[in-house]
């Protein structure tokens, strides 16, 4: 049953991951100084992109691999 919940925590990693990357290149696609900004202020990629129409689901896929992440790792302790 371990290897499920890992599997759960290994995937939210993942979202998070590809979640960021979305973000960064659609700050870069608004403009290059909010891209540049991106890579220096933490947190400013979700900020930046809040212009885009595709900031929902940006949203939503990363709050879906912190609740993976956090329910996996419950599970886990």
């Amino acid at each position: 049953m371990e290897g499920i919940w890992v599997t759960v925590v290994v995937l939210g990693l993942l979202a998070l991951a590809l979640t960021q990357l979305t973000a960064a290149l659609l700050c870069f696609s608004l403009s290059p100084g909010k891209g540049l900004a991106s890579l220096v202020v933490p947190g400013y990629l979700f900020v930046g992109i809040k212009q885009h129409q595709y900031y929902r689901p940006v949203i939503g896929l990363w709050i879906a691999g912190l609740i993976a992440i956090t329910v996996g790792t419950i599970a886990l302790t």
